[in-house]
């Protein structure tokens, strides 16, 4: 399936700091598809906390609602089409050329770190720069 990137650096860089988007960063990510596309929606973690606010921000923008489940932790909603295929934790540094995707969403659970690093370099997220998978590489 196509792959397309969703980086919400701008929004917190941009709009709540007040500044531009710094070369090296650190956050969240989840992998999401709506059936026919998939999205690797990556976020800051000083936007948001927890791997749920990314997928309620993300439907949100799609026009899909519901709300946060407490004892489970994840964000519920009523769209079948949509899925949350799970998510973990990335490290870029652009001037380094060096994106890493590391560890698993405690809510969604994990994804195939290494084929994900294929695609996201394949479409050339964050510039083309490398991608690197796995624990072992975390700076």
């Amino acid at each position: 399936m196509p792959l397309q990137v969703i980086d919400y650096s701008g929004v917190y860089y941009r709009a709540f700091a007040g500044g531009e988007v710094p070369p090296a960063r650190q956050g969240k990510f989840v992998l999401m598809t709506d059936g026919g596309q998939w999205y690797a929606v990556f976020s800051v973690s000083k936007l948001t906390t927890y791997h749920t606010n990314i997928v309620e921000r993300f439907l949100a923008e799609h026009g899909v609602t519901g709300n946060y489940d407490e004892e489970k932790g994840v964000f519920r909603y009523h769209a079948p089409a949509w899925k949350v295929l799970g998510g973990g934790r990335w490290d870029l540094d652009e001037e380094a050329g060096r994106l890493i995707i590391f560890s698993k969403s405690g809510a969604y659970g994990g994804v195939a770190l290494e084929e994900l690093a294929d695609q996201l370099q394949a479409v050339g997220a964050f510039g083309g720069i490398e991608v690197l998978s796995g624990l072992e590489q975390q700076p």
